[in-house]
């Protein structure tokens, strides 16, 4: 194992390269570009930072998104006891995980059902709510999700704190912060919910 590196208290270690050496060709871009094995210690409580700014910060910050999706199935089988799963657990990995990822506010997404049984008056009632939807934009208020650096997750684990669970929430529902409900813009909700009122986020 080679030498650690020091980083402001930080202990860094691979077992893949020395100390100073060269990074092999298996772990360049010129090769597989596979990960090496890293291990870090000594890692500062205040040490967020070494997570990187993701998760409602980042390179696209002040950037707005809203998701457009067309199914075959009806609404009822996006439902949380549907076949196919809830439609907000279906979008969690594209709304959270690639767009709130580098900082944007994700819009609810829009979702048309049974699209491929739609008579042509549906198809004009939902021509005209998307076209609705797109007028209002500016408006909407994003998904709440919790942003990673402002205390709401465990520093190394990213797990939820305890207790800022809402009741009867679970899986992707935890990290939606629902603070904006007491007057608090989506921006800030998780903010002030995690320094003011961590018991009140999410309920």
């Amino acid at each position: 194992m080679g030498k650690a590196v020091r980083m402001t208290g930080v202990e860094l270690r691979s077992s893949a390269f020395r100390d100073h050496g060269t990074i092999p060709r298996r772990h360049s871009g010129e090769g597989d570009a596979v990960s090496p094995p890293l291990t870090w210690s000594v890692v500062p409580d205040s040490s967020s930072e070494l997570y990187g700014a993701r998760f409602g910060e980042g390179t696209l910050v002040g950037k707005r998104a809203l998701l457009l999706v067309t199914v075959g199935g009806p609404e009822p089988h996006y439902a949380a006891r549907g076949v196919n799963g809830p439609i907000d657990a279906l979008l969690f990995p594209i709304q959270h995980g690639i767009l709130y990822y580098p900082g944007i506010e994700v819009l609810p997404p829009f979702v048309l059902y049974g699209v491929d049984r739609m008579t042509a008056e549906k198809y004009s009632d939902g021509a005209e709510a998307w076209e609705q939807r797109l007028l209002t934009l500016v408006s909407t208020e994003p998904i709440a999700f919790r942003q990673q650096n402002f205390g709401d997750y465990e520093i190394p684990s990213l797990h939820l704190k305890k207790g800022l669970e809402p009741a009867g929430r679970t899986r992707f529902g935890l990290h939606v912060c629902l603070m904006h409900r007491l007057g608090f813009s989506p921006q800030v909700a998780c903010r002030r919910a995690s320094g003011m009122f961590p018991s009140r986020c999410g309920r």
